[in-house]
Parts: structure tokens; C-alpha cells; sequence
């Protein structure tokens, strides 16, 4: 395949500097890799996703001198006619190897298969028609990436021409699976039985009173997720993604050691509703959760503070609730508010980072943070744009498509940073 061939040719690439670098070579036992590869494809996991090294590059050095070189000349015939001097595509298809995150197969195919005559005889040229499929690629890979990461908002938005305000709905495969009578059934009986244990637990806590403090913040969460399902009955339509956030909140809420020894024995039945909900979505709402996954590769800068994206992101929600001070069809007060939920929670979360001891207690929370954070903006950035063609039937305006909402809204999974995000979001509503 492509990709096997491709992975092959990485690892010759390589094997030519072990051989210009004999003391390299002799240190890094190159089957150690190889034997990993093996077991990838033994445990059917694809071995062009896992990283090219075991460990470290034992050629870094090497690789960073050439790239260097490369990524100057490509600097030096910049503006060129031709791109004979574009080294991109060789450096970001070795990189993606190294990373274990391959370019798609349908582009090496096309490479690959470009005539033998231009791989033999014609460098120059091969060099040429490689740079235009990746160059088409990366095109369509914008626009691409930009809706799909939009397709990973909590929910998406449509306007309501009585109310004249935006509302959020779910996404239409949110639900499709449930327009079939035995499927609906089925996922009834199934939160039938949650809702029981649910409410269960949300009477005990009641009884209780303020002999369990930590007993508040749960049953609003609780409270909250039986008002997302009671309104699916009464509607026909269920806020999937607003279901998953809420859980989230609510297991990280769970995990706080001084939350857990305040609920007492009522630690057991709280994990048993959130395994509950958990299969719920994994059973039927597979599809939400896939949304989702896209999502993960967005990141916060190294250099960004937390706490000053998280208010840039809190004027993000403002400025949905207020439609832009009234220029855009403003959001429904209660999904403002629950967007506001989902900040309180991220308050929390950077909280507990702060506070966090081990490496790995960072890792887990930074990565969560940048999870949450990526949710709550592609929310924001889908509400601009739906909003946004919205707008005629709102004011009569003629709709204000412009490069602040162009630069909000068409972003890419693989250079996109948090804060820089935020930052973009932000001045839709300041420009507006």
C-alpha cells in the first residue's frame, strides 16, 4: 500500500544517515522499532499511526540540519514561479511519520502513481506535480477541517422566527438512529432504568439536607440532565452533546476527594448512575461522542495563560446571549446558560491544574482543559456562522459575511491553538 510504502521509505531515509553516522547506528538497536511495528499490526493497530521511534530520534540532530536547509530554500525561491525550491511536502510527510499521523493514503496514492518516467528521469518535474496534489490537498483540507471541527460544537444553532432569537438543537445523526421504533425503545428502557437510579439518588440527597454539602452541586447537575431528557419527551428531540458535557462535569465533579468524603456511602450509587449514562451514550449515541474526537488535537499554547482565555471565552458567551449587543439574533437564556455551566466547570478544571502534584495529574488535566475549551469554541464559532445567515430574516440586513467571521470560523484541526481561537471569536463580536 501507500502507506506501507511510504513508512518503508522512511525508514531507509533514515537507514542512509545511520550509514553517514556509523557511531549513531551502533548505539540505537533499529529492531526494537521494527518489533513494535510487528505487534501493531498483531493487536490491529495500524503501525503508520504509532510514532516512527521507539524513543527518541537517535537522528534529530541529523534531521533538524537538513530541514533547516530545506525550509531555507523553500524561504529563498519564495515567490518564484516554480517551486522547484518548495521543500514542504518532503519535510511535512517525514514529520508526520516521526509523529506517527501520516498524510491520507489517497494523496501518496496519487503521488506514487505519478509516470515512472518523471521518478527516473525528471526530478524537476516530479518535484512540480508532487507540489501541486499537496498544495490541492491542503486547499481542500482547509475548508475540510474547518467544517468538521465546526460539526464538533456541542450542539448547533437554528433560528426561531416567533421567539427571533437563535436556539440550539441537536445535530441531525444526534438523533437519527432513533427515528427507528425498536432502536427509540430500546434507548427508553435503558434511561428508564437511569432515570430511576437517578432519581433515587437525587431524593436521598434531598433527605439528607446539609448534612452532606457536597450533596448541592450534584443534584443540580442531576436536575439538569432530567430536564435534557424530560424535554426529549415532550419535543421528540434530545441535546446529545449537552448530555455527554454534563456527565463530563459531573464525573470530574465525583473524582474531588473533599466532594467524595462529604457523600459518604452515597459515593457507590453516584458512580453507578454515571457508569449508567456512560453506556447510555456509548450504546446509542456513538456518533456524538466521534463528533467529539476531532477536537482533540487543538491545544493551548505554551505561552497562553489559562485564566485570561477562559474570560475571553466567558465574553464569547456574553456576546451569544446578547446577539453582539443586538446585531445578531441572540442566544436562548437557558443555553447561555448552560454554555455558562460548562465555563463554571473549566474554572474548576484550571483550578485543579494549578493545584495538581505529579507530571501525569498535568498531562490528564491539561489535556481535559484543552478538550473543553475546543467544545465551547466550536459552539461559539457555529453559532457566529449560522447566526449569521440568520441575520436577513432578523434585521433585514444583508448578511456580513467579512474576514473577522471568515477567520472565526474557517480554521484548521492541525494549526489551530486555543487562545488564538478565542482571540479570533472574540473580535467577531467586538467588530460586529
Amino acid at each position: 500500500s501507500a502507506f506501507a510504502a511510504s513508512r518503508a521509505v522512511a525508514y531507509a531515509a533514515d537507514a542512509v544517515a545511520y550509514a553517514a553516522d556509523a557511531a549513531v547506528a551502533a548505539e540505537y538497536d533499529l529492531w526494537l522499532d521494527v518489533r513494535r511495528d510487528a505487534n501493531a499490526a498483531l493487536s490491529a493497530q495500524s503501525p503508520q499511526e504509532t510514532p516512527l521511534w521507539l524513543d527518541a530520534n537517535p537522528l534529530k540532530a541529523f534531521w533538524e540540519t537538513a530541514q533547516t536547509r530545506m525550509s531555507a530554500a523553500a524561504q529563498k525561491g519564495a515567490g518564484a514561479k516554480t517551486n522547484s525550491g518548495d521543500w514542504t511536502f518532503w519535510i511535512d510527510w517525514y514529520t508526520a511519520h516521526l509523529a506517527g499521523k501520516p498524510l491520507p493514503i489517497h494523496l501518496l496514492e496519487d503521488i506514487v502513481q505519478l509516470p515512472e518516467d518523471l521518478w527516473v528521469n525528471n526530478p524537476a518535474k516530479l518535484h512540480a506535480r508532487v507540489m501541486e496534489f499537496y498544495d490541492a490537498w491542503k486547499r481542500s483540507r482547509g475548508r475540510a477541517q474547518s467544517q468538521e471541527l465546526l460539526h464538533a460544537a456541542i450542539t448547533q444553532f437554528e433560528y426561531d422566527v416567533a421567539e427571533r432569537l437563535m436556539r440550539a438543537i441537536p445535530f441531525e445523526e444526534d438523533w437519527r438512529e432513533l427515528e427507528d421504533p425498536d432502536l427509540l425503545a430500546e434507548m427508553l428502557k435503558d434511561v428508564a432504568s437511569f432515570r430511576k437510579a437517578m432519581d433515587r439518588l437525587k431524593r436521598s440527597l434531598e433527605y439528607e439536607g446539609g448534612a452532606r454539602q457536597g450533596g448541592g452541586p450534584i443534584r443540580a447537575y442531576l436536575e439538569d440532565i432530567e430536564l435534557e431528557f424530560t424535554q426529549a419527551e415532550e419535543v421528540g428531540k434530545l441535546l446529545v452533546g449537552e448530555i455527554v458535557e454534563l456527565r463530563r462535569s459531573l464525573e470530574g465533579l465525583s473524582k474531588r476527594e473533599e466532594l467524595r468524603a462529604e457523600l459518604g456511602h452515597f459515593c457507590e450509587p453516584l458512580d453507578d448512575i454515571l457508569r449508567k449514562l456512560s453506556d447510555i451514550l456509548q450504546k446509542h449515541f456513538a456518533s456524538t461522542l466521534s463528533r467529539f474526537s476531532v477536537l482533540r488535537d487543538v491545544e493551548l499554547e505554551e505561552d497562553a495563560n489559562p485564566w485570561e482565555v477562559l474570560t475571553t471565552m466567558r465574553d464569547v458567551v456574553e456576546g451569544m446571549r446578547s446577539g453582539a449587543m443586538g446585531e445578531l439574533p441572540r442566544l436562548l437564556k437557558k443555553d447561555a446558560e448552560s454554555l455558562d455551566l460548562l465555563l463554571d466547570d473549566l474554572e474548576r478544571l484550571i483550578r485543579e491544574l494549578e493545584n495538581a502534584k505529579s507530571a501525569q495529574q498535568v498531562s490528564s488535566l491539561q489535556r481535559e482543559i484543552n478538550f473543553a475549551m475546543a467544545k465551547i469554541l466550536a459552539s461559539g464559532s457555529l453559532y457566529v456562522e449560522q447566526a449569521n445567515e440568520a441575520l436577513p430574516r432578523f434585521s433585514g440586513k444583508a448578511k456580513k459575511v467579512n474576514e473577522t467571521i471568515d477567520s472565526a470560523t474557517k480554521i484548521e484541526r492541525r494549526t489551530i491553538k486555543v487562545a488564538e481561537w478565542a482571540d479570533r471569536l472574540s473580535d467577531v463580536f467586538e467588530k460586529f
